[in-house]
């Protein structure tokens, strides 16, 4: 069998703790955002620019959402302006 280099060794530890890093701030993130949208599921969010098609909820904020009439479910998009910024950061959940 051949050995792992110390190379790639090196790059699976990084992965490791990235990975640790990457999971703690979605956690901290998530319950942010859930809290800020008053209990919905928050499932991603990113950086966007201004959103298109969306309804104003003033304040700078946009919202675009879909519901499925069948079980009181649906899903959406918050979009929350950045101080200082044109850019947005978009929340993404179900209720």
């Amino acid at each position: 069998m051949n050995q792992i280099s110390k190379e790639v060794a090196d790059k699976v530890r990084r992965y490791q703790r990235l990975k640790r890093e990457a999971n703690r701030l979605y956690e901290e993130l998530q319950d942010y955002f859930e809290e800020e949208l008053d209990g919905c599921c928050v499932t991603d969010f990113s950086i966007s620019g201004k959103p298109d098609e969306c309804f104003s909820q003033g304040d700078g904020e946009y919202i675009a959402e879909s519901a499925s009439s069948l079980n009181d479910t649906g899903e959406g998009i918050c979009y929350k302006p950045i101080k200082g910024s044109k850019k947005y950061v978009a929340i993404d959940y179900c209720f």
